[in-house]
C-alpha cells in the first residue's frame, strides 16, 4: 500500500476517483432515476432491442401519450410521421455490459428497460470509464515521460478541476466521459501503433475510431490524431503511415462495421443510409458565435473551466514533444467553430461548454507539460493556484447541481453574484431569477442570434 502511494500520479488517481465515485453517490447515482432528458436516448435501443424487439418503435405509435408522460423513448419523426430514435446506439452499446442485467434476471418479463436497475447500470459504466481512461491517461502521459508529480496535478486538474467533473456526478449517462474515455484511449493506441505496428492495435483503433464517430459524428475529426502522429526524433510525413496500408485497410474497416448497423437502421426506418434523425436541427456555419462559446457567461468555456487556459498554454511547451500537437492545433479551433455554429451553440442544459470535454485528452499533454515546466521555475506557486483553481470548480459544480449557476439562462450579472457568495438564502435565489436570461430556442433554431 505504501509503494502505492508513493506514486503521486497513482495517488491522484486515487483521489480523484474516489471524490467522484462519493459526489456521484451523494447526488443519487445509485437511489435516484438518472435517465432524464438526452439519456432517454441514448439508452432507448436496448429497450427496444431486448425487452420490445422492435426497433421500429411500431408500439410507441400506438400509445405514443404512455411513452411520453413517462419519459421513454424520446424519439423525433420523420416526414411520413414514422417514430425513428434521435440518437445513434453508440452510448446504448456501451451501457449495454452494465445494463443488460436487469432484462437477464428479469424472470417475470415485466420490466419496461426505463426502472432504476437500468439506472444504476448507466451509473456504474460512467464512473468505470471515467476511472479506466484515468489509467490509460496515466500510461500515456508516463510513455510521453512526463514527471510522476505533473501527470498527478494534471489527473487532478482534469478531475476536479474542469467541467468534466459535472458529467461524472450529476449529469451521469450523457456522452462526454464515454468520450473522454474512447480519445483517451486513441492517444495511447496510436503512440502503442507508431512504435510498432501489430494487427490487435489496428483492431482496437478501428473500434475506438468508431465508436467515437458513432456516437458524435464530428469526433471524426480525432482520427486525425492517429494519422498526424509524429515521432519525435523524425520529420513527419503522411506518406510513410500509407506503407502499411494493411493495417489502414483494418482499421477503417472495423471502423465501419461499428457504423454500419446504425446505417442498416436508418435504411429500415427511412429508405436511405444515411438520415440526420435530428429532424430540423442543422449547422449555421454562417453565423457562428465564437466569442460566446468561449468566453460567454451562458456556457462560456473559458469562463466555467479556467484552467483549461493553462493547458491550452502548456501545449506551447510540449511542441518538442508532442507526437499529437499537429492534430491538436487542427481539432480544437474546428471543434469551436463546429460546436459554436450549431443551432443550439450552448447545447440545451449542461455545465460549460461540455463538448468541448473530448478535447481534454489532447490538453492534458499541455497540462502535464505547463507543469512539468513551471514547477522547476515556480512550484509552489503553481501547486497553490492549482487547489484554489480545483476548490473553485468544485463549488461551481455544487451550485450547477443546485440550479444557482443555472443550466441554460446565466448572464454576467449572475455570474459575478455567484462567483462571490458561498451561501444562498431564499431571497438570493428570488433575486437570482431576476438576472437570469432565458435563451429565444425558436429564433435559434432556424439560425437567429437569441
Amino acid at each position: 500500500m505504501k509503494k502505492l502511494f508513493a506514486n503521486s500520479a497513482i495517488t491522484c488517481i486515487i483521489i480523484v476517483s474516489s471524490f467522484s465515485i462519493w459526489l456521484a453517490g451523494n447526488l443519487g447515482a445509485f437511489g435516484l432515476n438518472k435517465i432524464v432528458f438526452d439519456v432517454i436516448s441514448y439508452h432507448s435501443y436496448v429497450p427496444a432491442v431486448f425487452i420490445k424487439k422492435d426497433l421500429s418503435l411500431k408500439f410507441f405509435k400506438d400509445s405514443a401519450d404512455v411513452y411520453v408522460n413517462k419519459n421513454m423513448y424520446w424519439p423525433n419523426f420523420t416526414s411520413d410521421k414514422k417514430p425513428i430514435i434521435k440518437t445513434t446506439y453508440g452510448l446504448s452499446l456501451m451501457y449495454l455490459p452494465f445494463t443488460i442485467w436487469p432484462i437477464l434476471f428479469d424472470t417475470k418479463k415485466q420490466l419496461n428497460g426505463y426502472e432504476l436497475p437500468f439506472s444504476i447500470g448507466i451509473s456504474v459504466s460512467t464512473l468505470f470509464y471515467f476511472i479506466l481512461s484515468l489509467f490509460v491517461l496515466y500510461k500515456l502521459l508516463s510513455a510521453l515521460r512526463f514527471s510522476n508529480l505533473s501527470i498527478g496535478f494534471t489527473i487532478l486538474t482534469l478531475g476536479l478541476g474542469t467541467n468534466l467533473l459535472s458529467y461524472v456526478s450529476i449529469s451521469i449517462g450523457m456522452p462526454h466521459a464515454y468520450n473522454f474515455f474512447l480519445v483517451t484511449c486513441l492517444l495511447y493506441l496510436s503512440w502503442l501503433w507508431h512504435q510498432q505496428p501489430k494487427i490487435y492495435k489496428s483492431f482496437l483503433l478501428g473500434i475506438v475510431i468508431g465508436l467515437l464517430i458513432l456516437i458524435r459524428p464530428t469526433n471524426i475529426l480525432f482520427a486525425l490524431c492517429f494519422f498526424l502522429f509524429k515521432k519525435k526524433e523524425e520529420k513527419f510525413h503522411l506518406s510513410n503511415l500509407f506503407k502499411a496500408w494493411k493495417h489502414l485497410f483494418l482499421i477503417v474497416l472495423t471502423s465501419f462495421l461499428i457504423l454500419l448497423p446504425q446505417l442498416f437502421y436508418w435504411k429500415y426506418i427511412t429508405g436511405e443510409y444515411l438520415f440526420n434523425s435530428y429532424v430540423n436541427e442543422h449547422f449555421y456555419f454562417n453565423n457562428p458565435h465564437i466569442i460566446q462559446y468561449l468566453a460567454g457567461f451562458r456556457k462560456g468555456w473559458f469562463i466555467y473551466s479556467p484552467l483549461i487556459l493553462l493547458g491550452l498554454w502548456g501545449l506551447y511547451y510540449s511542441k518538442k514533444t508532442n507526437p499529437f500537437l499537429i492534430a491538436t492545433l487542427i481539432i480544437i479551433p474546428v471543434l469551436v467553430f463546429l460546436n459554436s455554429s450549431w443551432w443550439c451553440w450552448w447545447f440545451g442544459g449542461g455545465h460549460g461548454a461540455r463538448a468541448m470535454i473530448e478535447t481534454y485528452p489532447l490538453i492534458a499533454i499541455g497540462f502535464a507539460s505547463f507543469f512539468d515546466h513551471f514547477f522547476i521555475l515556480k512550484k509552489k506557486i503553481v501547486i497553490a493556484f492549482s487547489i484554489f483553481m480545483i476548490l473553485f470548480n468544485i463549488k461551481s459544480v455544487d451550485l450547477y447541481r443546485a440550479n444557482i449557476i443555472h443550466y441554460d439562462s446565466m448572464t454576467y450579472k449572475a455570474f459575478m453574484y455567484t462567483s462571490l457568495k458561498i451561501l444562498f438564502s431564499p431571497e438570493d435565489k428570488i433575486y437570482l431569477k431576476t438576472i437570469y436570461q432565458k435563451p429565444n430556442y425558436e429564433k435559434a433554431i432556424v439560425g437567429l442570434d437569441t
